[in-house]
């Protein structure tokens, strides 16, 4: 890694130590904060939304506190095209950042057997192994950075990660949006449905164990 690559890497880690260390100490960001800053911009809500989502993963926020304020926010049906989008444009930006400062003799030495484990069925299965993952509730910025690490395709990356968020995303949103609207019904009807989604990795890890 040349001079440029690795001062750019220490500028972009030492602004994100900096904003997870304001968020951990004195934001401590919940869904409905997020939903009430994010509401004084008016109509450029929608916008200032993706681009946080866009730096979500920089910072160590987890993904269900954008999911639930998109759903507070902008309500079920257009919170979940905003965290759908947002979502997938921040995976896409640590994937591509984590691809350009990634190191093949590190990867290889130093990598955990988890990371190791994962990066390998990547390799082998591709898109239908990012997509059971990211449907699966698994951590979604470490999906990210195997991904990057198996040296996975990024469109097929970004299609499996869109297609893998829906089931989820809906979900949390209509949870999100239940608590303004008091539609607990349709609430337990999606649930039940995300809830028979994410059995699907649980199935194919009895029907087909080599994908685990």
């Amino acid at each position: 890694m040349n001079k440029r690559k690795w001062l750019l890497f220490l500028v972009i880690a030492g602004l994100a130590v900096l904003l997870w260390w304001l968020n951990k100490q004195h934001l401590q960001l919940a869904p409905k904060d997020v939903k009430n800053w994010v509401l004084q911009f008016g109509l450029l809500a929608p916008f200032v939304f993706l681009f946080l989502s866009l730096v979500r993963p920089f910072v160590l926020v987890p993904l269900t506190v954008f999911s639930l304020a998109a759903g507070l926010a902008f309500g079920s049906v257009l919170g979940t095209i905003y965290a759908l989008v947002g979502a997938t444009a921040g995976a896409l930006g640590s994937f591509l950042l984590a691809t350009t400062f990634r190191s093949k003799k590190k990867e290889t030495e130093s990598s955990s057997r988890k990371l190791r484990a994962v990066t390998s069925r990547i390799q082998e299965h591709g898109f239908l192994y990012i997509l059971l993952l990211r449907i699966a509730p698994i951590h979604f910025d470490f999906v990210s950075y195997a991904a990057a690490a198996s040296r996975a395709n990024y469109r097929a990356f970004t299609a499996a990660t869109f297609l893998g968020l829906i089931p989820g995303t809906v979900a949390l949103n209509v949870l999100g949006s239940s608590f303004v609207s008091g539609n607990y019904a349709a609430l337990a009807i999606v649930c039940l449905i995300y809830l028979i989604f994410i059995s699907v990795p649980l199935v194919l890890k009895r029907k087909r164990p080599d994908l685990f």
